[in-house]
């Protein structure tokens, strides 16, 4: 080991000139890129013949107890030609937006940008912005913990263009920076890697009552009077599920979220972080 460790330190002396040079054209790769591949499966139509050269595994009786054991014989060599699969293709690629919002509130996120040489800027204004939101409508959690946390996978979203309220003291990541490519891997929601899947974000997760049954059922008749698409959404769903059609309540929820009265509720299960997707004139501060 520290003879390889030699070696490593004597190249990269020898060659520092060079190596710098690489990773600042690496750099400005990534700060001018416009779309990122978050996730990745095997291309299994292509691969490269490998020769692969190891050792014949036999089975030997175990001790008496009817079981046998395997093992690598080293006296007998073996080799084959095996596929080696070397491409993978995207299945999740994001176009970077011109910045991302982080409210204040979420001071942790603000650390790990700060462990990772992410720059940010501050509101020095309270204004209402345009952005993309993002809201999580399915997430699995983990019933297994790795690295000490529980992760949220099978994250899936529906994004929203819409103006929301910002406050002096929010931070903007502008997305022109050579840690880009952590930056949205970080906040986009859906990455396999993000900070919404290693559990930072978890309280927007947490179910909660958002209206009541008795108000909005009094409620109720007056709607489905005065909207058809609303009365035939009822009628559909109820037809194609027999539960659904007995079920008072669920049928109040269903209504609930797909009438106008759910905008009062905009913040359920939103995701704090947003895109802001062109560039914009925003009061900024250090």
């Amino acid at each position: 080991m520290i003879d390889f460790i030699t070696q490593l330190v004597t190249f990269t002396n020898d060659n520092a000139e060079e190596i710098r040079k690489l990773k600042d054209e690496a750099d400005e790769i990534v700060k001018t890129k416009e779309k990122f591949n978050l996730a990745w499966e095997l291309d299994r139509e292509y691969h490269e013949d490998l020769l692969f050269k190891g050792y014949e595994y036999v089975m030997s009786e175990g001790s008496g107890q009817g079981r046998r054991r395997g093992s690598y014989d080293h006296n007998q060599p073996w080799e084959e030609v095996i596929p080696y699969y070397t491409d993978f293709n995207p299945t999740l690629t994001v176009k970077k937006p011109y910045a991302y919002v982080v409210p204040q509130a979420w001071e942790e996120i603000i650390e790990k940008f700060d462990n990772n040489s992410v720059t940010y800027h501050r509101l020095k204004e309270d204004m209402l912005i345009e952005v993309e939101s993002y809201y999580i409508e399915e997430s699995t959690p983990s019933t297994r913990a790795t690295q000490g946390h529980k992760l949220n996978n099978n994250i899936k979203v529906r994004s929203k263009v819409q103006e929301m309220q910002y406050y002096k003291g929010d931070y903007i990541v502008l997305v022109n920076q050579h840690s880009n490519k952590y930056i949205v891997e970080m906040l986009e929601p859906h990455a396999p890697n993000s900070l919404l899947v290693w559990n930072y974000f978890d309280p927007i997760l947490e179910s909660s009552d958002f209206y009541s049954i008795w108000g909005f059922e009094s409620h109720l008749f007056e709607l489905l009077e005065e909207d058809e698409e609303l009365r035939k959404a009822l009628d559909d769903k109820k037809a194609a599920d027999p539960d659904f059609a007995s079920d008072r309540v669920q049928q109040l929820q269903f209504l609930y979220e797909i009438s106008e009265a759910s905008e009062i509720e905009k913040w359920q299960k939103l995701y704090p972080v947003s895109r802001i997707n062109k560039e914009i004139d925003l009061p900024l501060g250090e």
